[in-house]
């Protein structure tokens, strides 16, 4: 899980909803990897792509 969608969840849904987590177990389950993949997604489109192709353009330049 990425570091920064469990600090999210930890501060703003895990400690001040405890009922609302203790009551609803599978939405437990499922955030966090609903979040996970979206914040996975932006990561890929907003950094990986863009740094390969610099570095595409960068080490094989025509």
């Amino acid at each position: 899980m990425h570091s920064l969608a469990l600090d999210l969840l930890k501060v703003y849904i895990w400690t001040p909803h405890r009922e609302f987590v203790i009551q609803h177990p599978i939405f437990n389950l499922i955030l966090p990897i609903i979040c996970s993949t979206i914040m996975g997604v932006i990561a890929y489109h907003l950094v990986e792509k863009p740094a390969a192709k610099y570095l595409k353009n960068k080490w094989f330049a025509k």
